[in-house]
């Protein structure tokens, strides 16, 4: 599966920066989580904001810009899991619909889908942990033995955000067995803005309300809009592809030399010794001949001079 690590771009006459997330999983459901904040301020109808706002939400360029401050919309989208990136942008254009029509006017709101998230503001808040919390139980039935699976629940999800905070995509899945035949599927992901101290906060958070919102329950959610967590006694996410293997070690070369052993170790046994006696033998030997040959050259001078002095 190919990954895609978020980035984050500005326009150059008006700065809208835009975070992509596109670490995708599958949940089966639809469910909505809406927040339109009343606490903030509305834009108006025809506004450079409104403007920039659906041409940045909405697939299409931004055509007119403007220059004010005020003007400036910050957003983050994420897909998750194993959703084609088809079905990822669908349902980011279902939301950016959704968003405008439920929050007309509203400069900061944000939307949930089972498959993707949007959020936009006039103010920057990257790296921020959302905790306003929704709970949300797929099947409210409860398992045999409780105590049981609840242990076995929480041993899951402290390992799936141990995981999860230290990876780069934010997300892990796994299971773990509660009986002799039934397992607990789970899955935990963050948005990759935050860092890993951030989104062991958020995952820490949501895991500690379980035994309060989900306590027995053989299936639940817990999302904010920036982290979440889902668990199931049915496997519900597509198995990730085993990592590439590690790239083979390179072989020795076929009759390279080995290095020198290090200093006040005796050298290894084999033919390995003889090489090291040719390679010191040979400049002894040259040096031999080079010595004798200069006393060679010096006798014959010094015979020949006696030669000469002879009356």
């Amino acid at each position: 599966m190919k990954n895609h690590n978020f980035s984050a771009t500005k326009s150059i006459r008006i700065p809208i920066l835009f975070v992509i997330l596109l670490h995708r999983f599958h949940i089966q459901a639809q469910d909505i989580l809406l927040n339109c904040y009343a606490n903030t301020p509305n834009y108006t109808s025809g506004s450079e904001y409104e403007t920039n706002l659906k041409n940045f939400l909405l697939p299409s360029l931004v055509s007119n810009v403007g220059t004010n401050p005020n003007d400036t919309v910050y957003g983050l989208v994420q897909c998750r899991g194993d959703i084609s990136m088809d079905a990822c942008r669908t349902c980011l254009n279902e939301s950016s619909v959704v968003v405008i029509q439920k929050c007309s006017n509203h400069i900061d709101a944000d939307i949930r889908l089972e498959t993707c998230l949007l959020r936009y503001s006039n103010t920057r808040f990257f790296g921020e942990v959302d905790k306003s919390m929704v709970v949300f139980s797929v099947v409210r039935e409860n398992v045999s033995n409780p105590t049981v699976f609840n242990r076995q629940l929480g041993i899951l999800m402290n390992n799936l955000e141990s995981n999860a905070s230290l990876k780069s995509s934010k997300f892990e899945v796994g299971s773990i067995m509660y009986t002799d035949f039934s397992s607990i599927y789970g899955m935990v992901q963050c948005t990759q803005d935050l860092s890993s101290y951030s989104c062991t906060s958020c995952l820490q958070d949501m895991i500690g309300r379980i035994p309060g919102y989900l306590n027995g329950l053989k299936q639940g959610h817990i999302f904010t809009q920036s982290c979440f967590l889902r668990y199931d006694d049915n496997l519900f996410y597509e198995l990730l592809p085993p990592p590439p293997p590690p790239p083979p070690s390179l072989s020795p070369v076929p009759g390279a030399l080995p290095l020198p052993s290090d200093s006040g170790k005796e050298p290894l046994p084999g033919p390995e010794p003889s090489l090291n006696i040719v390679a010191i033998a040979v400049p002894v030997v040259v040096g031999v001949f080079l010595i004798l040959a200069v006393c060679f050259y010096f006798l014959r001078r010094r015979s020949g001079a006696n030669k000469s002095g002879i009356p």
